[in-house]
């Protein structure tokens, strides 16, 4: 019986460990998705670009609160937040025509394990250069 529990809790352990991993995993793919989400809403405004939306791309940023899991998942809620440096247009220069684009970085932030009392956030960060269309 003894050999028995001590292969039991074992096994429990690995169980309770994989759920964990599949969970974190679960967690990246969806703050990834956000993130890619996110910079596409930028890419549209910015090939659409007008004196109009000028302001849009330029103006500072509030994070962006964003539901990674909800209770539905059998977890507690977990949130992402969507955060970026402020875009920069720059000038490629050419031999016969300069090229402006919009240099982007944006991250999102997140605990997996928010009332656990730890302070271990994730993090995911994409660089993209956005070019304008005249």
């Amino acid at each position: 019986m003894f050999i028995v529990a001590i292969a039991a809790i074992a096994m429990l352990q690995g169980v309770v460990y994989a759920k964990s991993m599949i969970r974190s995993v679960h967690l990246e793919n969806r703050a990834l998705e956000e993130l890619q989400n996110y910079i596409e809403e930028y890419r549209a405004v910015i090939s659409g670009i007008g004196e109009s939306n000028r302001h849009y791309i330029v103006a500072p940023n509030t994070p962006k609160r964003v539901v990674l899991s909800d209770d539905a998942d059998g977890g507690q809620v977990v949130y992402g937040y969507i955060d970026r440096e402020s875009l920069q247009r720059r000038i490629i220069s050419h031999t016969y025509r300069n090229a402006p684009y919009y240099h982007m970085k944006a991250w999102i932030e997140w605990d997996e394990n928010p009332n656990d009392g730890k302070d271990i956030e994730r993090r995911l960060e994409l660089q993209v250069s956005l070019f304008e269309f005249p």
